[in-house]
């Protein structure tokens, strides 16, 4: 296996869990896995595995808060 170089490794995850994400934004569980089915939560499926990609969720948060100026 090839060494892994420090630099490789992300300091902050390129996937949340969908507990994960109800956590960070104060909602239910369920409530998640509705945002994903309605596509209002982008997600990728590995095998029965529903992950969601950070980048993804920060473009959303990004997108929802207000311009000041």
């Amino acid at each position: 296996m090839p060494d892994i170089e420090p630099r490789m490794i992300p300091e902050q995850p390129l996937t949340y869990s969908v507990s994960q994400v109800a956590v960070m934004l104060n909602i239910s569980r369920n409530y998640a896995y509705d945002l994903i089915q309605q596509n209002e939560l982008p997600s990728i499926r590995f095998g029965r595995r529903i992950l969601i990609p950070r980048l993804a969720l920060e473009k959303i948060l990004a997108s929802a808060l207000p311009l000041r100026t």
